[in-house]
């Protein structure tokens, strides 16, 4: 027997080492193996994780979306409903304003028939005095109050002055006549007073 070659050896080491590696693997995939790289089995194991967690993370996207839609819808909703029932409540407070306000018409329309057949003027100013006093109740109970101003320093917020003028013992700024009166409803200048202020 020949003594055999080195090179022959060599060759036989090879064939048995290709002889180990799977079929299915390609030489650039033993190789990335050999240097720690994913192989592509594991790259598309990966990828294929990395698309269901993308199709999850969609739809999760898709259901907040339907609920933000749906409750911008219900605010709107509910806006257009309060809205509704303040349209409805300042109606109502209204139609009771308004019902006590023909008490007052009923009263001034009775007295205007009583002052042609009367000539009893003393009792025809009683009768509208007492009208005058049922109107200002009505107004008060709406919460209708007017604005104090005779003697009082003068406030822009609830007084606007028409004139000034000087007048001996007054101090400057002092409202010393009241042209038209002032009205505050529930707390809020509604009118300011008309006045004359001291200077």
């Amino acid at each position: 027997m020949q003594p055999r070659d080195r090179r022959d050896e060599e060759r036989e080491i090879e064939v048995e080492g290709e002889g180990d590696t799977p079929p299915e693997e390609t030489e650039t995939e033993v190789r990335h193996k050999r240097k720690g790289r994913p192989s592509r089995k594991e790259l598309e194991a990966e990828l294929e994780g990395l698309s269901q967690e993308l199709e999850k993370v969609s739809a999760e996207l898709e259901e907040t979306k339907d609920k933000f839609l749906r409750g911008l819808a219900d605010f709107d909703n509910y806006r257009k409903r309060v809205t509704r029932e303040r349209e409805q409540l300042v109606r109502c407070a209204n139609e009771d304003l308004i019902k006590r306000m023909l008490e007052v018409v009923d009263n001034l329309e009775r007295a205007l028939a009583a002052a042609s057949e009367t000539k009893d003027l003393e009792g025809f100013k009683k009768g509208v005095e007492l009208i005058y006093e049922h109107l200002k109740e009505v107004l008060t109970k709406e919460g209708l109050c007017p604005i104090a101003c005779l003697g009082e320093a003068f406030d822009p917020n609830f007084h606007e002055a028409v004139m000034a003028l000087e007048k001996e013992g007054e101090e400057p700024e002092k409202v010393i006549e009241e042209i038209q009166k002032g009205y505050t409803l529930d707390g809020r200048v509604i009118r300011p007073s008309k006045v004359v202020v001291s200077k």
